[in-house]
């Protein structure tokens, strides 16, 4: 490293006291430039680790679904009776057949099998189908969601379709 001092400039082994640490007075800026490139340098592989682990987060979510359900009266779900209210739906997976669970305020309150149904164009609406089973209890058998090209039909204790009612929600 160069020191301007009085004399002129000076290495390190030669410093004496008077000078001052500073770019040559030709107006190199050479270790400036040094400083400049392994800042970007580093800019460069922290950019790059980012893309990276953005991408492979891309790719594992891809398989990964979720949409909402809301429900006007209390149904029963696999066995359990979820009072009316807002619930998440979350499953992993294309189908034909996955778990869903349904979510409340964070904790999952119902894990049930279901079929994924594909339909050629959007749905138009979310719609909630419910079945009566022989008992006359109110069974959740079907989830539509607004803007999507697939549905959920929910398997295990639901009633038949034949007592199914649709529920539109916005």
């Amino acid at each position: 490293m160069l020191y301007q001092c009085a004399s002129g400039l000076e290495s390190v082994s030669t410093l004496t006291d008077g000078c001052q640490e500073g770019p040559p007075p030709d107006g190199s800026r050479r270790i400036g430039k040094e400083r400049v490139a392994m800042k970007l340098s580093l800019r460069s592989k922290v950019s790059i680790l980012a893309l990276t682990l953005f991408a492979a987060g891309a790719f594992a979510a891809n398989d990964s679904y979720k949409g909402g359900l809301n429900l006007s009266a209390p149904v029963q779900v696999a066995g359990q009776q979820l009072p009316a209210g807002e619930y998440v739906v979350k499953w992993d997976g294309v189908g034909p057949t996955v778990q869903v669970n349904i979510i409340r305020s964070g904790k999952v309150v119902a894990t049930v099998p279901a079929r994924v149904l594909r339909f050629d164009q959007k749905q138009p609406a979310d719609a909630v189908l419910v079945g009566k089973t022989s008992n006359g209890e109110r069974t959740l058998i079907g989830i539509q969601f607004a803007g999507k090209t697939y549905a959920l039909e929910i398997s295990g204790e639901a009633g038949s379709a034949e007592g199914a009612s649709a529920s539109n929600q916005k």
